[in-house]
């Protein structure tokens, strides 16, 4: 298990979330902003489900699992991301999270390298403008993780991979507008 930082369409099948979600870190106290950041790929094609691999989102204790503390439950997602396989969604709210969770003491033990994090996510990290809100049914009863059911119902995620309890709770509603929001440790390769 990490340090405590805390499909459904082509025949994916979505795991109900078991067990308790870890959040120990504070959120980030961002201002989030619409303004878009470089990415080596961005998206100039529209979404084709025959061609495009599927994507997900993932929050940002996700990103951490995989990118600072090599937290196993997350390897397969990272390889699949790595290969090609599954498209990493994002936007600029994200990746400036990302910037200052990685500035925070409690990581200090760690020693996360935030330049090479950040370059792993500037290289895999498909970029998006931050995206409109979400349906009333999937409003986040924190505002600071609203982005990412935001981003994954505005470009058709297959799976939101998060740690949050806030957002695990809207895994049934999610289901019902198409994507699946579980912790990376139930998600399988298509």
């Amino acid at each position: 298990m990490g340090p405590g930082i805390s499909g459904h369409s082509r025949g994916v099948q979505c795991p109900e979330a078991h067990g308790t979600a870890r959040q120990s870190l504070p959120k980030s106290l961002l201002v989030y902003s619409a303004t878009p950041t470089s990415a080596s790929r961005l998206p100039n094609l529209p979404f084709s489900p025959e061609l495009d691999p599927p994507a997900v989102v993932l929050d940002t204790n996700t990103v951490l699992d995989w990118l600072v503390f090599d937290e196993p439950s997350v390897a397969a997602v990272a390889v699949a991301v790595q290969r090609g396989a599954l498209r990493w969604l994002a936007c600029a709210t994200m990746r400036e999270e990302l910037a200052c969770t990685l500035t925070y003491r409690s990581l200090a033990k760690w020693k996360p390298d935030s330049e090479r994090a950040l370059s792993v996510f500037d290289q895999y990290a498909i970029l998006f403008p931050c995206p409109p809100p979400a349906p009333l049914d999937l409003r986040c009863s924190d505002p600071d993780d609203q982005v990412f059911i935001d981003l994954a119902l505005k470009h058709r995620a297959s799976w939101l991979l998060t740690h949050d309890r806030a957002l695990l709770r809207l895994a049934k509603r999610g289901r019902r507008h198409g994507v699946c929001i579980t912790q990376a440790r139930h998600w399988r390769p298509p």
